[in-house]
C-alpha cells in the first residue's frame, strides 16, 4: 500500500530566526573581521541547544536570507547647507575603517588649516593630499626596514670632500637614482675606512625613498643565507625574491674567501641580475685581486665581466680614510 506523505510544516519559527539573529549580535559585539557563525556553525548549535530537528538546508537558506537583510551599505554624508566644519555628519570612525583612510581621522586639523571659507573640492583634495602623504612616508619607513640595512646613513650626511676621487655633483648623480631605472651597477673599489659602506647605504636609502625595493647584504651573509636555503629546500624561494629586488648591495666582498660551491651560488645571484636589476658591490681589492676570494678563476672572470657591463666602477682610495677622518672630527669635538 501506498503510503502519503504530507509535507512538514514550516519549522521556522520567530523564536529560532530570533536566534539566528542574536548569533549574528554576538559576532558584530565581538568585531570580528570573519564571521563567527556561519550557517553549519548555527545549525550545530540550534540542535544543541534548542532541539532543532530540521534539515541543515533550511537554515543554511534562513541564515543566507537574514544576512542579506541586514546587509545595508554604509552611507556617509556631508549637508551641503552647511560649510565644512560646521556641522560634518559623518561615521568617521566607520567610514575610515571600510575605505581604509586612517589619514581621514585626522580631519579636523585640515578644518583648521583651510577654515571655514573654503569648498567642500578644497576640503576634500586635502584630505585626500594628507592621506597620500600618510601612505608614502609608511610605503617609506617599510622599505628601508625591510632592506635590512645595518644602520642609516643618507647622502645629507656624506662629506663630499673626503672622497679624492669622485666629485659632489657626481654623487648627487648616484643619488637621482637613474642607475636603478637604467639597470646599471656601481662597484666601489678602496682599502678599507674610505666610506664605501656610507655611501652604498645613502644610496640604497634613497632608493627606498623614490619607491623601490632594496636589499643590503655583506657578502658574508648572503653566502651563507644561500647556503642555508639550499640545505633546507628553499634556495629557489630566495632567488626568485631576490630577482624582485630592484637594487641588491653586497658589502665587504673582500674579507673572505669562498669555496667552490659558495662562488657558484653568489656567481647566480649576480648573473641573474644582469641587464634585468642592480648591484652595488663594495670591495677592498682590485679586479686583477678577485681571483684571492674565488677557487674558480673562470668564473671570477665571467663574475666581474657581468658586474662592470653597464656599470660606474669608483675609485674610493684615499691616503686620509674617511672614517679616520670623521673619527678625529669627532673626538676633537
Amino acid at each position: 500500500m501506498r503510503k502519503n506523505y504530507q509535507r512538514e510544516p514550516d519549522i521556522i519559527t520567530d523564536n529560532i530566526k530570533a536566534f539566528i539573529l542574536g548569533c549574528f549580535k554576538e559576532d558584530e559585539d565581538e568585531n570580528l573581521k570573519k564571521q563567527k557563525h556561519s550557517a553549519k556553525k548555527i545549525y550545530d548549535r540550534l540542535v544543541a541547544e534548542k532541539k532543532f530537528i530540521g534539515a541543515y538546508s533550511t537554515i543554511r537558506a534562513t541564515v543566507r536570507s537574514l544576512r542579506a537583510e541586514r546587509t545595508v551599505p554604509p552611507q556617509s554624508s556631508i549637508p551641503l547647507s552647511y560649510a565644512p566644519g560646521e556641522a560634518v555628519q559623518i561615521d568617521w570612525g566607520e567610514a575610515t575603517v571600510q575605505l581604509r583612510l586612517p589619514a581621514f581621522n585626522h580631519y579636523s586639523g585640515v578644518i583648521r588649516q583651510l577654515g571655514s571659507n573654503k569648498s567642500y573640492e578644497e576640503f576634500l583634495i586635502a584630505l585626500m593630499k594628507m592621506e597620500l602623504d600618510s601612505r608614502m612616508d609608511s610605503s617609506q619607513k617599510r622599505k628601508i626596514r625591510t632592506a635590512t640595512f645595518p644602520y642609516m646613513k643618507t647622502i645629507d650626511e656624506l662629506d663630499c670632500s673626503c672622497f679624492e676621487h669622485l666629485t659632489e655633483a657626481f654623487i648627487h648623480e648616484l643619488a637621482s637614482c637613474d642607475f636603478v631605472s637604467k639597470r646599471q651597477n656601481i662597484v666601489m673599489i678602496g682599502n678599507p675606512g674610505t666610506g664605501k659602506s656610507h655611501l652604498s647605504i645613502a644610496i640604497g636609502v634613497k632608493v627606498c625613498t623614490q619607491g623601490m625595493n632594496v636589499k643590503f647584504y655583506t657578502a658574508a651573509n648572503l653566502s651563507n643565507e644561500l647556503i642555508e636555503a639550499q640545505e633546507y629546500k628553499k634556495l629557489i624561494k630566495i632567488e626568485k625574491q631576490l630577482s624582485k629586488i630592484d637594487l641588491l648591495i653586497i658589502d665587504e666582498l673582500s674579507y673572505l674567501t669562498f669555496n667552490r660551491h659558495q662562488s657558484e651560488l653568489l656567481f647566480k645571484v649576480v648573473a641573474d641580475r644582469a641587464e634585468r636589476r642592480s648591484v652595488i658591490v663594495s670591495t677592498n681589492l682590485k679586479f686583477s685581486d678577485w681571483i684571492t676570494m674565488f677557487e674558480n678563476t673562470t668564473m671570477v672572470t665571467a663574475l666581474i665581466d657581468r658586474l662592470t657591463f653597464r656599470s660606474h666602477v669608483l675609485n674610493m682610495n684615499s691616503d686620509h680614510p674617511y672614517r679616520a677622518e670623521h673619527s678625529n672630527k669627532v673626538f676633537s669635538a
